[in-house]
């Protein structure tokens, strides 16, 4: 591959898998809303976008109010049971040391808050391997609008040219196109090679972190 100066992650089914908490923080909201519960199947393939586009795609609801509500109570929620129901993936705790000692500069952009990434990462001793972490709270337009890619690397002092994003959704492809850099995607969430028409893609991280050593 390529030699990048720097590299882009997003977290969820990425760097880690928060399903099982995702999925009890959707559903929490529904029922405080009213609404039946869905299964984890179906809020496992919301993962990575927005919270409002996340129940407009559950419930079909378009009244912004309803869905800001329904985002309060995902979050309230969030608070008391991301971090602990978050775990770091194998892949992702094996390789991004390795990718360290190779000398790249490291940072992540999700639609995810900042504050529990960092809380995650801190819990896992990982925190120390990132310069630079943005959140869905720090960008006024989400993925895959480029705004959060082009603040990390502003942040990194990175052009679009030395740098690779590296995610596991067609949101995170279509992100990196946006920003003009360049993909790779990992298949450690619920995205079929398939998707990925065009890009490099990888089983896991490590074999990622092969491949750039």
């Amino acid at each position: 591959m390529k030699r990048y100066k720097g590299l882009l992650f997003d977290f969820d089914y990425t760097l880690a898998d928060s399903s099982a908490g995702v999925a009890v923080c959707i559903n929490h909201a529904l029922a405080n809303m009213g609404f039946a519960p869905v299964e984890k199947s179906r809020t496992d393939r919301t993962i990575g976008l927005s919270l409002a586009e996340t129940f407009r795609e559950l419930t079909g609801i378009a009244e912004d109010a309803q869905v800001q509500r329904l985002a309060t109570l995902f979050l309230e929620k969030a608070d008391e049971v991301m971090v602990d129901m978050t775990v770091m993936l194998s892949g992702a705790v094996n390789a991004i040391p390795k990718l360290a000692e190779l000398g790249y500069s490291m940072g992540i952009v999700s639609t995810k808050r900042r504050r529990p990434i960092i809380e995650i990462l801190q819990r896992d001793n990982m925190d120390r391997y990132f310069t630079v972490i943005v959140g869905g709270g720090e960008v006024h337009m989400p993925k895959p609008n480029p705004e959060g890619v082009r603040m990390a690397l502003k942040s990194m002092g990175l052009t679009p040219g030395t740098a690779l994003y590296v995610g596991d959704s067609r949101t995170d492809a279509v992100t990196a196109r946006n920003g003009e850099l360049d993909f790779a995607a990992v298949l450690t969430g619920v995205t079929e090679k398939e998707a990925f028409a065009g890009a490099v893609v990888f089983k896991n991280l490590e074999e990622l972190a092969d491949a750039l050593g």
